[in-house]
């Protein structure tokens, strides 16, 4: 990782872990953490202001356990911008997902497995991110 994207990530990151960030967009009556809760919301607000598309990462042929934005050749959510391959075994080694594999997300059909963020909650974590990630 380099040079913009090297640079994006530390903002994002910094943002995301920033008490601000928690107080602001992740409730605790309504989000646990951006990767608990909290990704569709993020993945949603990043794909406005980055575009791409989402993507769900799951067991191959199980439950949607998270979404992602699939930027390029970047997925991109609480963790910041990774390679698939860094993503899969983070998800395989520290969150126990069985055989995970990513494909595109259909936000109507996991609507019920993922909790869905409300447009006002896209909108103002969209707004923040614009300028973390200076792309006003």
């Amino acid at each position: 990782m380099a040079g913009p994207i090297q640079a994006a990530n530390l903002g994002l990151k910094r943002f995301l872990r920033s008490p601000k960030a928690y107080r602001a967009h992740l409730p605790p009556d309504v989000y646990l953490t951006w990767l608990s809760g909290g990704c569709w919301l993020l993945a949603e607000a990043l794909r406005r202001v980055l575009g791409g598309k989402l993507v769900a990462l799951g067991s191959r042929g199980g439950q949607v356990e998270h979404v992602l934005l699939l930027q390029g050749e970047w997925l991109v959510d609480g963790d910041g911008f990774s390679r698939e391959r860094t993503v899969l075994r983070r998800w395989r080694e520290k969150e126990g997902v069985a055989d995970p594999a990513i494909w595109l997300f259909d936000s109507v059909a996991y609507a019920g497995e993922i909790p869905r963020p409300p447009e006002a909650d896209v909108h103002r974590l969209q707004h923040d991110l614009r300028a973390v990630l200076g792309a006003d």
